[in-house]
């Protein structure tokens, strides 16, 4: 069954913070990658601690993450590997 950027996002959260479940950051994190990869802007500002998600969240109009990225610093040009498409 594959989950909507929304149900991952979802999902991660309770990883995140151990809701129904044990609290699982790893997973949590994947969870969010994912969710971010299909251009969930919440998932990209829950992944903010990496100022590339927050670009990504600013760049689709949510305006806490460009508050965010005036406070951590500016964007990275590095783009996370969660973000990278496979290799062939």
């Amino acid at each position: 069954m594959s989950l909507t950027r929304v149900g991952l996002r979802l999902r991660a959260i309770a990883y995140e913070h151990g809701e129904g479940v044990v609290r699982d950051q790893v997973l949590a994190a994947s969870l969010y990658c994912h969710s971010a990869r299909l251009g969930d802007v919440v998932a990209q500002y829950n992944l903010g601690w990496m100022s590339f998600f927050f670009q990504a969240a600013a760049d689709q109009g949510l305006e806490v993450a460009g508050n965010m990225l005036r406070v951590v610093g500016g964007p990275t040009s590095e783009v996370p590997e969660c973000m990278r498409p496979p290799p062939p």
